[in-house]
């Protein structure tokens, strides 16, 4: 200890001797900037200089960095000895390169020390704590200082000295050769200090064994009986360890804790309240279950939450009497996207919870190891080794399986896992994905639930009442917040989540409302980093998806399979290839367009995935295919592309043969429906080009074509009576070909082509039974036609086309019993427009007269006309005989069982408007809402026909006085018109005209004024000044402008 002290005293007395100034340029330089000296040495001088002088200096870097601790802590000194040396060997590297030759000869006398310092590395681990090696390893520091700053010293102030240089180098050589011996000689005696100590330590070691003998003998004596077990414990142990090394399992557990630290307490509580969730716990082995969600909406929060359940249960209630395995699969991690892998990690879970039942593993691990195989592979037959194990088992045993979609070989051995799962009842499994062809084809048959918004929506309300910060908005508008969010969210948790944490950074409540109506910055990223990815795939598959993403986000409705694959065929040919050699497999659309198009297997539709996707990835630039944005979607131009792919369909359609044969469905196709209905739509939001303006104008101009093609439209959307609308998109489709100057709008007279396939339909129109067969419209349909086109004849002012198209009608059908009732009712209703009642009534008689005398008296048909009947009398006040001829109507619909159908309520809305007539406004206002209740039912609360029963409806409440219920009704009533029809539309007019009307009962004059004035501006517009809807408005105002005037002067 004393030889100890003297030496560190030694040292701290020569580190006394350095001047304040070294010592300050030493004080916070370490190893890393020697070693980035040296590399700067290799980009000044050459490589091989550095790499030489790095390995000659690594001894002695080694052994001051391995006891600069030590140092530290024994010889206390700032800076310490490291630094020293550090600082030293950076100054001899710096200065070096201007005199290499000395500088070489330093680093041969460094690598020869070196070559003696690394000898401490074998005394170190026996002497370290002895104070003769503490010593030695003092003084041996001492002497590297000491030489180092020899060499700084010299090197520094003689490198442009040369001659100097030189003069000094033998009295260096001297003191370096005398160092180099002090270490020689602690060496030695560290040698002879070696000896002694195994000397003395082999004497203590003996009386050690003596003690030794004595006391093992005694407790191997009472070692003897658990040797056994512990034995067998350990060999036990390592086989199992052995399996799972050959098994490879991913880290499963590590996998749950992730998806379960994502769970919400007290959300995914309605899962337990399923019946489907019910029975397949509580089943046998061998039940097997689906639940179903597109991307985002919980899926793998929802298996964490049941694995949490089942863990629970297991643990309280079933006392080992069961076990539960687990898999994750990841698309994008080569290690969770196998079936292998899946097996892998399954057998392993199982191993580590029954490890006395792995023989069968066992046995394939020593095969597999026979043939050189390290790892588990499908030459070892995991299924039938897992088979093998759950039946040595023989537990009730429950399998959760996430993301099946995202497994890159499921589709070939899921039937495989389904067999061994269901037939064999060897465990119960319940699995998550989304809804993919080849899983819903396995797993359809068996119990399932699709996790849809209604189920999620509470839980992502609660999501987000804990995770948005509550001083953002304060009660009503956080409530606002909160099921503004909810439902914009769509069921999808990622929106949810991306939002909330977007919101809470939020600088004001403008900046939030801003937030709250956009996309989160993070989702639209990635949805943009998502599409590029998909877009530089080869250029067919990009292409392909391009086609897919235009077609989905720009179509007014989810798109069939059928639907998709033709028009996509049609898109990638010529007007006269073969569409056939070009329809794409379904599940090269799927793999290409996911996560952005969501596949519904249940109906084969497409459409997409979320909304916040159609808002993040569609353009309104009308971007053309050489300019557009890889990660947008021009929607002028996807219009574009399905107008141009529908007009194609179209004309390939022999429509020639549909128009003489009449029934337009014979032709039909899965494309069919979607070209007739929305083409025009699609043209009229589309990126227009000559050539495809080219195509319309041609398609149009060809009588046959037209019409069959209008006929198509009718009769295939029937149901919801489209010639309101037909009419309307027709006159914008002329407008635009009109305004492109090469079209004359007076080629498409849409009234007229109605009427003439009217005619073409007469022979194939029956009765109401018939209707529901291809191509054929029920006397009921083809009268709301005609009801329809008479109050468009009356609101275009052609009324007289109108009756001349009827008679020609008329005329070209022929005198057949029972063929012209028809014409019939549609020029008695033209009569009765241009105010001809009488004449009118007679022609409905004539018609009525027709049908006694080919028909039975309870004939479906005569309802219409009885119908038509009671309108003419309520018209001519003669309300008694309205209400009879409804009434007959009425009782001949309930005694075919008709009482709540279309021709029912239209009969009812009748009757229910003479009731009104005739001041009886309960039983009106009774019979009005269950005709709207049944109408919206049936057609939607927008259709045309709806909302002139919420005005009848209104109505009645002003003629009681409910003022507030009747302008609340019938603003609904005009906004929605406004809405479907166009602000423009007569029928939006004239329900502005009754809103006023209602306004002035109430006696708000200005309002009605004011209403009436903008009625009357758009009706000046759109019928002229000369019409009498135009005058009758025009009155209106000039008395409220009068009673206005009075009211200011008063």
């Amino acid at each position: 200890m004393a030889t100890s002290m003297i030496s560190i005293t030694d040292m701290e007395a020569y580190l006394k001797t350095i001047s304040k100034a070294e010592l300050q340029e030493y004080e916070f330089v370490t190893v890393k900037d020697v070693l980035l000296e040296i590399q700067k040495l290799g980009a000044e001088q050459s490589r091989s200089f550095a790499d030489k002088t790095l390995r000659v200096l690594t001894p002695l870097i080694s052994f001051v960095d391995r006891y600069a601790k030590s140092m530290d802590s024994i010889v206390q000194n700032l800076p310490c000895p490291a630094a020293i040396v550090w600082g030293c060997l950076r100054a001899l590297i710096r200065f070096g390169k201007s005199v290499p030759y000395y500088f070489d000869g330093i680093l041969q006398m460094v690598e020869k020390l070196g070559s003696q310092l690394v000898l401490y590395n074998r005394y170190d681990q026996l002497f370290h704590e002895r104070a003769d090696f503490q010593s030695a390893l003092v003084a041996t520091h001492k002497d590297a200082v000491v030489f180092l700053r020899s060499a700084r010293k010299a090197l520094s102030e003689n490198a442009t000295r040369t001659a100097w240089l030189r003069r000094i180098w033998v009295s260096f050589e001297g003191e370096f050769a005398e160092i180099s011996q002090r270490l020689a000689c602690r060496l030695t005696t560290l040698d002879q200090l070696c000896s002694y100590i195994h000397r003395e330590v082999l004497h203590q070691d003996l009386e050690k064994q003596k003690i030794f003998r004595a006391d093992t003998t005694k407790a191997l004596q009472q070692l003897a009986a658990a040797t056994a077990t512990i034995q067998s414990s350990r060999i036990l142990d390592d086989n199992v360890e052995d399996l799972i090394r050959w098994l490879r399992p991913i880290d499963y557990h590590g996998d749950w804790l992730s998806a379960r630290q994502k769970h919400l307490s007290g959300t995914c509580q309605w899962l337990l309240e399923q019946n489907f969730y019910q029975e397949w716990a509580r089943g046998p082995n061998g039940k097997i279950a689906w639940m179903v969600g597109n991307t985002g909406v919980g899926k793998t929060i929802l298996s964490a939450f049941v694995i949490d359940q089942l863990q629970s249960n297991l643990a309280s209630q079933l006392d080992g009497e069961a076990m539960l395995s687990y898999f994750y699969f990841r698309k994008s991690d080569v290690d969770r996207n196998t079936t292998l892998s899946m097996y892998r990690t399954i057998l392993a879970q199982i191993i580590r919870m029954f490890p006395l039942h792995s023989d069968p593993v066992r046995s394939a691990l020593n095969t597999s190891k026979m043939y050189g195989r390290r790892q588990l592979t499908w030459s070892d037959e995991p299924q039938e080794l897992l088979q093998a194990l759950l039946k040595r088992i023989n537990k009730r045993s429950f399998l959760i399986l996430d993301g099946l979609d995202e497994c890159e070989d499921m589709e070939s051995h899921l039937s495989k896992l389904i067999d061994f799962i269901g037939s064999r009842g060897l465990c119960q499994c319940l699995v998550f994905s989304r809804d993919i062809p080849y899983i819903r084809e396995q797993l359809g048959v068996f119990p399932y639930l699709t996790v849809g918004k209604e189920m999620v929506d509470i839980d992502i309300r609660t999501y987000l009442s804990t995770k948005l910060d509550s001083q953002l908005l304060v009660g009503q508008d956080h409530a606002q917040l909160i099921s503004l969010l909810t439902k914009r969210a769509d069921g999808q948790f990622l929106f949810a989540s991306l939002m909330a944490e977007e919101l809470n950074h939020s600088t004001s409540p403008a900046d939030l409302r801003t937030l709250a109506q956009g996309i989160p910055e993070r989702l639209n990223a990635y949805y943009d980093q998502t599409m590029r990815k998909i877009m530089q795939v080869p250029s067919k598959r990009s292409r392909l998806a391009h086609d897919v993403f235009s077609f989905v986000f720009c179509s007014l409705r989810p798109m069939t399979w059928p639907e998709l694959q033709h028009m996509l065929a049609l898109s990638s040919i010529s007007d006269s290839g073969d569409e056939n050699e070009q329809l794409p497999y379904k599940s090269a659309v799927l793999s290409i367009c996911q996560p952005f198009v969501e596949y519904d297997a249940s109906r084969d539709i497409f459409q997409p995935a979320h909304s916040s996707m159609h808002q993040s990835l569609t353009t309104k630039a009308q971007d053309l295919p050489d300019r557009e944005p890889v990660s947008k979607i021009s929607l002028p131009y996807g219009h574009h592309k399905i107008a141009k792919v529908l007009l194609k369909f179209l004309k390939r359609v022999d429509h020639e043969t549909v128009a003489h044969e009449t029934v337009a469905h014979e032709h039909d196709t899965s494309l069919l429906l979607f070209a007739t209905t929305y083409w025009c739509h699609h043209f009229l939001n589309s990126h227009l080009t000559d050539d495809l303006i080219g195509n319309a104008e041609d398609f149009l101009s060809s009588n046959s074509r037209r019409r069959a093609w209008l006929m198509d439209w009718l009769v295939m959307n029937r149901g919801i009576f489209p010639l309101p609308n037909i009419l309307r998109t027709m006159a914008k489709l002329s407008d635009l070909l009109e305004g492109n100057g090469k079209f004359q709008s007076a080629k498409l007279d849409v009234l007229q082509d109605t009427v003439v396939i009217l005619t073409m339909l007469n022979r194939a129109t029956g009765t109401q039974s018939a209707s529901k067969s291809k191509g054929v419209l029920s006397w009921y349909e083809r009268d709301m036609i005609i009801r329809d086109l008479v109050r468009s004849y009356k609101i275009s002012g052609r009324l007289d086309d109108g009756i001349k198209h009827f008679e020609e009608a008329m005329a070209t059908i022929g005198n057949i019993d029972g063929h012209t009732v028809w014409i019939l009712h549609g020029l008695g209703m033209l009569h009765d427009q241009q105010g001809s009642s009488e004449l009118a009534l007679k022609i409905q008689h004539e018609a009525l007269s027709i049908q006694e005398s080919s028909q039975a008296p309870t004939h479906l048909e005569q309802t219409l006309t009885h119908n038509e009947l009671g309108r003419l009398y309520r018209h001519l006040w003669k309300y008694s005989l309205a209400k009879e001829r409804h009434l007959h109507a009425l009782s001949i619909l309930r005694e075919h069982g008709l009482d709540s159908t279309a021709e029912s309520i239209f009969t009812k809305s009748h009757l229910a408007k003479c009731y009104r007539k005739e001041g009886q406004t309960l039983e009106a206002m009774a019979m009005h809402k269950d005709v709207l209740n049944t109408r919206v039912a049936l057609l939607g609360a927008e259709h045309p026909h709806s909302l002139w029963d919420m005005s009848d409806l209104a109505k009645c409440y002003a003629d009681m006085g409910k003022f507030a219920e009747a302008c609340k009704l019938q603003e609904d009533s005009v906004r929605l018109r406004q809405k479907v029809l166009g602000i423009k539309h007569n029928d939006t007019l004239w329900a502005m005209n009754d809103l006023a009307l209602m306004y002035e009962k109430q006696g708000n004059c200005e309002t009605a004024l004011k209403i009436h004035s903008q009625a009357l501006d758009g009706q000046k517009a759109l019928l002229g000044s000369a019409h009498p809807t135009t005058i009758w408005t025009y009155d209106r105002v000039l008395r409220l402008s009068g009673a206005s005037a009075m009211v200011s002067v008063g």
